[in-house]
């Protein structure tokens, strides 16, 4: 991707950008280094994603601003009603399986555990907080969802350790069946790409 924006920038005639490849929880920059950042279908692929934010703030200087893009899906539907299961009992079962003196199990990083974080740091929402990028309604089974989990496809389970995601994974079967006896039942589903601003204080 980093070859493919380093063509579109050559053939755009635009201003020379420096592109770096780092790690995302040892970002290679000084502190207060930019005005702002950026990040679009990221966080929940770091399993420290609350770390990340914290390198974001040491990288923001005061007063920049961290843009966020991410899913939201209503949670009003059998598939909001799943996922957020799947947290509550990630961090449930996360906690159990911890060896004695571990902190406790880190959420997945769902939008309102990002927002919570991010204003304990000290950064609040812009404006009226996130906005609608674009709204469309999809179709889906409960089947679909529990797979989309269990095989790791879902963005919220790659980080999760393989005992985990399986004892989440029979309790969460248990919780579909019970609200969903016919799990390839299609039902309709409204999703969102939400866009927030947030403001570092300074």
């Amino acid at each position: 991707m980093l070859a493919a924006l380093s063509g579109a920038i050559k053939r755009g005639g635009l201003p020379d950008l420096y592109l770096a490849r780092g790690d995302i929880t040892a970002l290679p920059f000084r502190e207060q280094s930019f005005d702002g950042a950026m990040a679009i279908h990221v966080l929940h692929l770091v399993e420290d994603w609350a770390g990340v934010l914290e390198q974001v703030k040491r990288l923001v200087r005061p007063g920049g601003t961290l843009l966020l893009g991410r899913d939201w899906v209503d949670p009003e539907s059998f598939s909001g009603m799943i996922r957020n299961f799947f947290r509550q009992t990630v961090v449930e079962v996360g906690t159990k399986m911890m060896p004695p003196g571990a902190s406790a199990a880190a959420p997945p990083s769902g939008g309102a555990a990002i927002v919570k974080t991010l204003m304990t740091m000290g950064a609040m929402p812009v404006g009226q907080g996130e906005s609608i990028g674009a709204e469309w309604q999809t179709e889906l089974t409960p089947r679909q969802v529990l797979d989309g989990i269990r095989s790791r496809d879902d963005a919220e389970s790659w980080v999760l350790p393989d005992d985990v995601l399986t004892e989440t994974m029979r309790r969460l079967d248990a919780f579909a069946l019970k609200h969903w006896p016919d799990l390839d039942n299609p039902q309709p589903v409204t999703r969102r790409f939400m866009m927030g601003v947030f403001r570092f204080g300074g």
